[in-house]
Formats: structure tokens, C-alpha cells, sequence
């Protein structure tokens, strides 16, 4: 009998603390509740190099469209958007440069409106009348 309860003390001991460790303990931040932080990692929905559609229009009128390339991902996952558009505007090179960041939720059907867009940086060089 005391070999078996020295087995038995034995073993609890090699276990550590995992056998105390309570299911019902607050989740880590950044996990789903109910999610051990064993659980392997959730995809993201966006990659680098993925595109997304911005949309910049007034209400009931759009203006114009552009086509960012996610830059980066940050640790929180937003994305880092940049764009680069060059066109031709009365025979002189225009180009739009945008550099922006955004919360995966606010992308429907990879589209976002600009007002959903963080730290928006937009340039507009040449093109048009002086």
C-alpha cells in the first residue's frame, strides 16, 4: 500500500502544475473564450501581398476607387495598406499614393469605404490644371 501511494505522489509530482489547472481560469488575452493556449493559431483572413478594394465616394455618388496591397500585418492583426496609382490627366502624369491601416472586420467582399481607414496618408502629385 505505501509503494502505491508512493508511485501514485510520484507521479502527481512529474505532472507539475497541469493537473491543478482550472478550466473555468480567464483566457489569455487575444484568445476566443474557451481557447487553451495550446489550441494552434487562427488563420487570418488576410496575407501579405492579398488586395483590397477602397472605396472613396460622398453620399449617393462614388468618386473613384483604388487598389491597395496589404503591406503588412501588424502584431494586433490590422493591416497595412499601400497603393500606388499613376495615370495621365490633360497630358501629365498624375499620380495618387495612399498608405492607410484597417481592422480585417471592416473589408466586406474585399472592399472597404475610406472612412473605416486609419491613419490615412493620401498624396496627389501632378495631373490637371496649375
Amino acid at each position: 500500500m505505501r509503494q502505491v501511494a508512493t508511485i501514485l505522489i510520484s507521479l502527481l509530482g512529474m505532472a507539475g502544475g497541469a493537473w491543478a489547472q482550472s478550466l473555468l481560469d480567464q483566457a489569455p488575452s487575444g484568445t476566443l473564450p474557451g481557447a487553451s493556449p495550446y489550441d494552434p493559431p487562427r488563420p487570418l483572413p488576410f496575407k501579405k501581398h492579398d488586395h483590397v478594394q477602397i472605396l472613396f465616394a460622398a453620399p449617393f455618388e462614388m468618386l473613384f476607387a483604388i487598389t491597395a496591397e496589404v503591406a503588412d500585418i501588424r502584431p494586433n492583426g490590422t493591416l497595412v495598406l499601400k497603393a500606388v496609382r499613376k495615370s495621365k490627366v490633360n497630358g501629365e502624369d498624375e499620380t495618387v499614393a495612399l498608405t492607410a491601416e484597417v481592422a480585417p472586420p471592416s473589408i466586406e467582399s474585399g472592399k472597404v469605404r475610406w472612412e473605416k481607414l486609419a491613419n490615412l496618408h493620401l498624396v496627389r502629385e501632378g495631373g490637371g490644371r496649375k
